[in-house]
């Protein structure tokens, strides 16, 4: 009799071992998935599928119901996996859209005041993880632009130290050669006399409202970049 109930609880335990360990492999491969997803900070929208299967998974196994909680976690695996794949398509189409909306109002003159304030606010959500806002923002911002763009005649502005700063510059724009990876003006190459007109090449703004200016002048032979606080956007009298 003893023999008897060692022998049926062996059959018992071989019956359960392998399914247990199944249903066990595939909980962990959900759960490595769903980890793999939460590095892009998803929503709950993008966890939501997961989070449905992964509960029918639970308590399919809690019931001893080991082939539908392995098929239930194994949905959940490919939820998680779907949802990587969509976000992370997003996050780069977001990333790219940033860099393509930041050149064409780089490369206005007067770009609106909306469109760079839905620029930066675009760019706080891509940097807050918050990729859905932040392509709402963007297609706001680049709509704007392009509008801005039909209606930009100017292509030309005029240096001149402002009255507040002639105790320092006298009447010399500091022009220099390039803007360097920390945001900051590099490497003086002239300093031209104002008022003088110049071509406008583009700019970059580092916020709302503040923007290095690239200029460029034939007549001058100069080709650099000035601080903000040196140009006039529009034409004023007296000017070389």
């Amino acid at each position: 009799m003893k023999r008897t109930l060692i022998f049926l609880a062996i059959i018992s335990v071989m019956g359960c071992g392998p399914a247990a360990i199944d249903v066990r492999t595939s909980f962990e491969q959900a759960q490595t998935s769903y980890e793999r997803l939460l590095t892009l900070h998803p929503e709950a929208v993008d966890t939501q599928g997961y989070r449905i299967y992964m509960a029918k998974a639970r308590s399919a196994r809690k019931r001893g119901s080991y082939t539908s909680a392995e098929n239930f976690a194994g949905e959940a695996r490919d939820q998680a996996k779907r949802a990587y794949t969509v976000l992370k398509r997003l996050k780069d189409t977001i990333k790219n859209h940033l860099e393509t909306t930041r050149a064409k109002m780089d490369n206005l003159l007067v770009p609106s005041q909306y469109a760079v304030h839905q620029y930066f606010a675009a760019l706080d959500a891509y940097k807050s993880n918050e990729y859905r806002r932040a392509e709402n923002l963007l297609d706001e911002a680049s709509g704007k632009l392009a509008i801005d763009a039909q209606t930009a005649f100017t292509k030309s502005v005029t240096l001149k130290v402002p009255d507040n700063l002639k105790y320092r510059f006298g009447s010399s724009i500091p022009v220099f050669s390039f803007l360097g990876n920390d945001f900051r003006l590099h490497k003086q190459i002239r300093s031209i006399k104002g008022p003088v007109r110049v071509d406008f090449v583009g700019q970059f703004f580092l916020n709302e409202s503040f923007s290095y200016f690239h200029i460029r002048s034939n007549k001058l032979t100069i080709d650099g970049w000035v601080y903000p606080q040196f140009v006039i956007k529009g034409k004023i009298k007296e000017v070389k």
